[in-house]
């Protein structure tokens, strides 16, 4: 059985776009409000709409799991104990920054689906 579940996404370039993630491993690796790594996408666009999906050597890492230790370990904690090179960091840290400006971490939901 094929499993795609599609999730609204964001960051600091573009508050919201839809990513298909093909494959049970894959889904099973994300829940609502996770801020995630994925590597290795296709991303089209058309009229302005912005869609990415998963291909066959595509990677997903979960960086921030649940999103509600970013209130309760704070930013530099969660800095310190995640195990990536510093590039991703750095990354990670400008997400985490603009998901705490924007708020959207008070909006978060099960917005995407499984079919």
């Amino acid at each position: 059985m094929v499993i795609r579940m599609d999730l609204q996404v964001g960051d600091d370039t573009r508050p919201f776009f839809w990513v298909s993630l093909w494959g049970k491993r894959m889904a099973s690796l994300v829940s609502a409000g996770d801020i995630i790594l994925l590597q290795n996408v296709k991303i089209t666009t058309f009229a302005n709409v912005i869609e990415a999906k998963t291909v066959q050597f595509s990677s997903i890492l979960p960086l921030v799991h649940p999103f509600e230790s970013l209130f309760s370990k704070g930013m530099d904690h969660l800095l310190g104990s995640c195990r990536v090179g510093k590039t991703v960091k750095d990354k990670l840290k400008k997400v985490i920054e603009w998901v705490l400006k924007s708020g959207f971490v008070q909006h978060v939901g099960l917005n995407g689906h499984q079919t």
